[in-house]
């Protein structure tokens, strides 16, 4: 084996190997690097278009998006027809999409060179408007309706028989005419039958003849109840809605309505809360239809358990809505009316199937009408930047123009909404006992203690300089309306700074809502107060409780130049009821209330149906409410919306 030379390790040049290493070094430190790069800039744009896909398809969609919960409504026969089209003076239809449609016009012959004046739409116009109204009618299979129109008498008649229906229409002139009309003495004779059927119920239900009432007293009561009745409207199509994580509107639907209807002439269409009280009084004479009714709205809520306040479904509903009220954003909350409504039908079975949609709705209130404060709530919807108004109207509450705290703000709580949430609470508390979800029956349990702890409420909302339960926020106690010459229109103006305090310049309805929704203990100080108040503040009259009180300053006050008082200071059947029926409550318990109690509800309900009863043999007419001076009636009529809870009332019907 021969000898190598040793070469030294000083003099040889780098391996090769640890160069190659170096480079490879370097090439995986640069891909490292760019995967790196590429791993950040692919969750950037994940990110990102995960963020685009939640606050611009996701979110603004769920508006539009129906609720997953088996639907409530039962199956019905959508080819029986009924007097659907309550936005006419006479129109039948079938409760499907695509239904005839049926309806009746006519006018006067004119003067050479005048328009005629077209009777079709139910029209609200002083001196020109012909009087209306249901004689009787029970909602599905027969109606009987008088129309007069100076020189004109109009007699609609109609009745139903499954899928098939017969209408006779006659008239009576002062105009001598050169014709005689057919009868049809088969439509007579089931007319009679159906008439004698009604009127037999109707005093099996409501009992006021066995009352004493005098016959005047008995046909204002069956005209309460019709007018109802036969202005069930149906409806079909979609609402045009607004996210609150978008600035453009779509359309949420199509749904399919069973609706009342507050007034025809001016409110053709479904509203949220007064359909609770609505039912109030169906509930006893149909109580399947009145069940049907309220499924249809709960069907109507979408996947976060949003309800539009106001269901406005199709071009023809739209043409009688003002534009700015057509579009309904899922911020913007009604009271809940229905949990009150659904306590008094407790012992029905169908309410477990209610139960998963009510809890949704629930769900949504609690999570969107939420106070800074805890355990507060608080109204959405206010505009916190005008200074058109003189106090800033709440829609949502159901009460617009009832004075809140005059300068909106996050801070702000209501008293209202407090006594709405905690209502639901212990409604829910007892459907999930009948539903048999122990668990979430303890939950609303405790939500209820919670919100109705006194200590707690009293602490937020009592008033003790005034005596009485407030809101809250940021509040000035000094202020005045004042009018600018260059744009001659009225601005708001405050005469001294707003702070964060109780709104106690404003005693009425919003006050009273803890005894209203029988919330105070039989036994509290604060129920005595209360009783006392409404008639040392005045909020009394002799037609019955006023909306505020004359000592506040917004009394009669209008809001802006355009728009009159309409919470404050008028009398309102709805909430005259609801009063009533706490009374009622509070004076069949034993206590130191009982006998207050009762004293002020027997004089209320006294007030309260004398007046109504006056003014409609005065005017033919329930009305939308009622002056508190005079006792006569204003607003929408024929108004056959919650007014007709005259009926309940003379009844004594609450429970």
């Amino acid at each position: 084996m021969g000898n190598r030379k040793r070469i030294s390790p000083r003099n040889s040049p780098p391996p090769q190997v640890t160069k190659t290493v170096r480079k490879q070094e370097s090439i995986d430190f640069s891909i490292g690097k760019m995967l790196v790069t590429v791993g950040v800039v692919v969750t950037v744009l994940a990110l990102g278009a995960q963020y685009l896909y939640v606050n611009y398809y996701y979110l603004p969609n769920q508006i539009s998006t129906k609720s997953k919960l088996p639907t409530v409504s039962r199956k019905s026969n959508p080819r029986i027809w009924g007097t659907y089209r309550s936005h006419l003076y006479f129109g039948l239809r079938a409760r499907y999409e695509t239904s005839p449609l049926f309806g009746m016009m006519w006018y006067r012959q004119p003067v050479e060179g005048q328009f005629p004046q077209l009777r079709h739409w139910c029209e609200q116009v002083i001196f020109l408007s012909p009087k209306y109204a249901w004689v009787l009618a029970d909602g599905h299979s027969f109606g009987l309706q008088a129309i007069h129109d100076e020189p004109l008498d109009i007699f609609t008649d109609w009745i139903n028989d499954g899928p098939v229906w017969t209408a006779r229409v006659t008239t009576i002139s002062n105009v001598d005419s050169n014709f005689e009309l057919t009868s049809g003495n088969g439509f007579s004779k089931l007319l009679e039958q159906r008439t004698k059927g009604f009127n037999s119920k109707f005093e099996a239900v409501y009992g006021l003849s066995a009352k004493g009432y005098p016959d005047f007293y008995q046909e204002l009561g069956k005209v309460a109840l019709s007018n109802m009745l036969g202005t069930i409207g149906y409806a079909h199509g979609s609402n045009r809605v607004q996210s609150s994580y978008s600035s453009k509107h779509s359309l949420y639907g199509p749904h399919s309505l069973l609706f009342t209807c507050p007034s025809r002439s001016v409110f053709p269409r479904g509203f949220l809360w007064d359909e609770g009280f609505h039912q109030l009084l169906l509930m006893k004479f149909d109580p399947d239809l009145s069940l049907e009714i309220i499924a249809s709205w709960l069907d109507t809520m979408n996947v976060d358990g949003w309800i539009p306040r106001e269901m406005i479904l199709g071009k023809e509903a739209e043409l009688r809505v003002p534009v700015e009220f057509v579009v309904q954003r899922d911020n913007i909350a009604n009271p809940p009316m229905l949990f009150y409504l659904i306590e008094k039908y407790l012992d029905h079975k169908v309410l477990k199937k209610f139960y998963p949609r009510l809890r949704l709705w629930h769900k949504w209130l609690n999570s969107t009408q939420w106070g800074k404060k805890s355990g507060t709530y608080r109204w959405r919807g206010r505009n916190a930047t005008t200074i058109d108004e003189l106090n800033p109207r709440t829609l949502p509450s159901g009460l617009d123009d009832y004075p809140r705290a005059t300068h909106p703000t996050d801070d702000e709580y209501h008293v209202d909404l407090s006594c709405w949430m905690a209502l639901s609470a212990r409604v829910l508390s007892k459907l999930a006992k009948l539903a048999g979800d122990s668990q979430n029956e303890e939950q609303y349990l405790a939500d209820y203690n919670y919100l109705m702890d006194l200590n707690r409420f009293d602490n937020l909302h009592w008033s003790q300089a005034k005596q009485r339960y407030c809101d809250y926020g940021l509040h000035s106690n000094s202020r005045d309306s004042s009018y600018s010459v260059a744009s001659v229109s009225m601005k708001r103006v405050a005469r001294a700074s707003p702070k964060l305090q109780l709104v106690e310049d404003a005693f009425g309805y919003v006050s009273l809502f803890p005894v209203l929704l029988k919330l105070l203990p039989h036994d509290s100080d604060k129920l005595r107060i209360i009783l006392e108040n409404i008639k040392t503040e005045r909020l009394w009259s002799d037609f019955g409780l006023r909306s505020i009180a004359p000592s506040s300053p917004y009394y009669k006050a209008h809001n802006t130049e355009h728009d009159p008082p309409y919470w404050r200071g008028s009398i309102w059947i709805n909430i005259n009821y609801l009063m009533l029926a706490a009374l009622k409550h509070y004076s069949s318990v034993e206590g130191p209330n009982r006998e207050l109690a009762f004293g002020v509800y027997s004089d209320l309900r006294n007030n309260l149906v004398t007046n109504v009863a006056r003014e409609f043999r005065r005017t033919g007419f329930l009305w939308e409410n009622y002056n508190d001076e005079t006792g006569q009636g204003q607003g929408a009529h024929p108004f056959t919306g919650w007014s007709s809870l005259v009926l309940s009332i003379m009844a004594e019907q609450y429970d």
